[in-house]
């Protein structure tokens, strides 16, 4: 039932969308419940094509349905799509290169467009989201901190935290901002974690960290880790285990995730993405024991995906496994494995070029 409700909705909503393009006025349609059994694979697409879009699986008929951004609403969700968040009956999605983020409900029809505005006029570009229950939090390119809800009519509150904002958590009433330094000279070397204080929206505590540090994933209360990417030159990727009890930070020896994916029963997995001289990359792919902070062996051969991996995600549903596989140039496919490396299902073309994040609703 609940996959003809879904399939029914995005029906309903192509033919409307037939008739006018445009979001109608009058009363917003019906939001569907939240159901488990579909998964949103989002795409970047290509630099500049505006062809960012958005897969939906469904895992209890096995179907799929692809472009349904613009199956739904008529138009293309926009330019290098990075992000999106359940927010309640919700979805935010973050367009970087269209300098926008789309709030539609869960059969994919536009609610509103969030676009933030610098002090000239001039839109920022949108990275990474939260949710804290009230507001869709905002990391923007330009240094950036965002918040707006519908109770605000979707208008943003900003605040500036440090150079080039990239990943974002919310925990426990705080707002960490991991502030790559990404487009400095030299890179990296001013990268920070910015801790906000959600009901103030202030910032409380600025922490430097490691050389363009991409995101925070939860362990516990007083466990998060922090994985960065280097300088891509004489500064490694790293993993770090960030205390935000104590603000202290520890390297962990011999882990270097290009991905990251924190999962249950102190599992974790991730992608190691390293090139030689010659730009050569070699990838692994690897367990991750969270109690021990250390690898645990190799999760599945590189030779078990091809194309190379864009995008890592955990059901936690079933505790698989998503890996979003891209060459860049043509449609991506998904692999998806069980929690032991073997492989469950594999979705050959997804109908859009990068998978890059997923949302398991």
């Amino acid at each position: 039932m609940k996959k003809f409700l879904f399939f029914a909705a995005v029906a309903v909503a192509l033919a409307a969308c037939q008739k006018n393009p445009g979001p109608e006025p009058g009363p917003d349609p019906e939001p569907l419940p939240s159901s488990p059994e579909q998964v949103w694979v989002l795409h970047n697409g290509t630099w500049g094509g505006s062809d960012s879009e958005i897969m939906i699986y469904d895992r209890e008929s096995g179907n799929v349905l692809t472009s349904a951004f613009q199956t739904v609403n008529g138009k293309r969700l926009g330019d290098t799509a990075n992000d999106m968040i359940a927010c309640g009956e919700l979805v935010a999605i973050a367009a970087t290169g269209s300098k926008c983020v789309w709030i539609v409900y869960k059969n994919v029809t536009e609610v509103a467009q969030i676009v933030v505005t610098g002090a000239d006029g001039t839109a920022l570009s949108p990275r990474r989201l939260a949710y804290d229950g009230s507001y869709v939090y905002i990391t923007l390119q330009e240094g950036v901190l965002a918040r707006a809800s519908a109770a605000t009519g979707w208008q943003a509150e900003t605040l500036e935290v440090g150079p080039a904002p990239e990943g974002l958590l919310y925990d426990n009433g705080l707002l960490y901002v991991v502030n790559s330094d990404e487009y400095s000279s030299p890179m990296g070397m001013n990268a920070s974690i910015s801790i906000v204080d959600a009901a103030q929206f202030k910032v409380v505590k600025t922490v430097p960290c490691n050389c363009n540090a991409q995101q925070l994933y939860r362990v516990s209360e007083d466990k998060f880790y922090l994985m960065s990417w280097g300088n891509y030159a004489d500064i490694p990727a790293a993993l770090t285990v960030f205390n935000p009890k104590t603000y202290t930070l520890t390297d962990v020896a011999g882990v270097a995730p290009t991905f990251f994916a924190v999962g249950t029963g102190n599992k974790a997995y991730y992608a190691s993405r390293e090139y030689d001289a010659a730009w050569n990359p070699t990838i692994t792919y690897c367990n991750f024991d969270t109690s021990a902070d250390s690898r645990i062996g190799e999760f599945v051969p590189a030779s078990a995906v091809k194309p190379d991996i864009n995008a890592i995600g955990l059901d936690p549903e079933t505790s698989n496994v998503w890996m979003g596989c891209s060459d860049y140039m043509s449609n991506g496919s998904i692999i998806v494995f069980s929690p032991e490396g073997q492989e469950q299902m594999r979705i050959k073309d997804t109908g859009a070029v990068n998978p890059q994040a997923f949302l398991f609703l």
